[in-house]
């Protein structure tokens, strides 16, 4: 849910930087290089890196290094000759290398693949794609934890029940995708869009204050009124009344989310198609 290393993970590349920099003096300090265990060593903190940051970029650049240093220091440690003659064991070796990490490399990056799948089963919305309420109600579990420059956009789709009546809940049900689509290319990668129930969405902005909340959101709300939402032969208009607010000092999750909320209202009050601040 957060793309920024955790706690529990930066404890993690501590003890790999440790480990690293412990080996790197062990094998430089031992005259035993020729034997596999200490660049064995050097497994320990790439495997951490990768359960850190799982994937193939990475796990292909370890290895490459990895390679490169184990190639590289019997000839400066030993010399030429030293390299040549046992040039076998030492590629052989790099091999092995390369091989035992790649292994777990991908064990762990399918590992990652398959939480984020479930992840995504359990708090994506099924038809848009959007986050859903469960995730809304974990994400607003560290809501405490927050700056004060946190807004939260709420829209709601401007006369949909009119939508389904008069074109079919399928038409509806790929309005209320493409809406997702749109907005979700119209933020940034660390906001996220939930879809609340039926035709009604928040989005959850960090770092975002009233004034670019609003511009967010205005923009938003132009880019659906401008679209062009076209099912067969028939192209549908389609606009959003929208509430934004900026969590207050003192202000509890739930007093955030109904000013929003009744931003939103007032929005439809005066006319839809607006954008309402709290």
């Amino acid at each position: 849910m957060n793309k920024y290393i955790s706690k529990k993970n930066k404890y993690r590349l501590l003890i790999a930087v440790v480990v690293l920099a412990f080996s790197l003096i062990y094998i430089d300090s031992t005259n035993i290089r020729q034997f596999y265990y200490p660049y064995a060593l050097l497994l320990l903190p790439m495997i951490v890196v990768t359960r850190i940051r799982p994937s193939w970029t990475i796990a292909i650049v370890l290895t490459s290094l990895l390679t490169i240093y184990r190639l590289l220091d019997p000839i400066l440690s030993f010399g030429t000759l030293y390299f040549v003659l046992n040039f076998v064991e030492i590629i052989s070796s790099s091999i092995i290398f390369a091989i035992i990490y790649l292994l777990v490399a991908k064990y762990q990056i399918d590992y990652d693949k398959r939480i984020k799948e479930a992840f995504d089963q359990i708090f994506e919305d099924p038809l848009t794609g959007a986050k859903n309420r469960r995730y809304l109600t974990k994400y607003l579990e560290h809501f405490d934890d927050y700056e004060l420059d946190f807004s939260v956009i709420m829209f709601d789709i401007d006369r949909f029940k009119l939508i389904n009546d008069n074109f079919g809940h399928s038409v509806g049900d790929q309005i209320l995708y493409d809406i997702h689509e749109l907005v979700r290319r119209k933020i940034r990668d660390t906001d996220s869009v939930v879809r609340l129930g039926g035709e009604e969405f928040a989005l959850l902005l960090s770092d975002t204050n009233l004034s670019s909340a609003f511009k967010t959101a205005e923009r938003i709300r132009t880019a659906v009124e401008l679209h062009p939402f076209e099912y067969g032969n028939r192209t549908i208009t389609v606009t959003i009344s929208v509430g934004v607010a900026q969590r207050l000092p003192d202000e509890t999750k739930e007093e955030l989310m109904e000013r929003a909320d009744a931003a939103l209202y007032e929005s439809k009050r005066n006319g839809r198609n607006r954008t309402t601040v709290a």
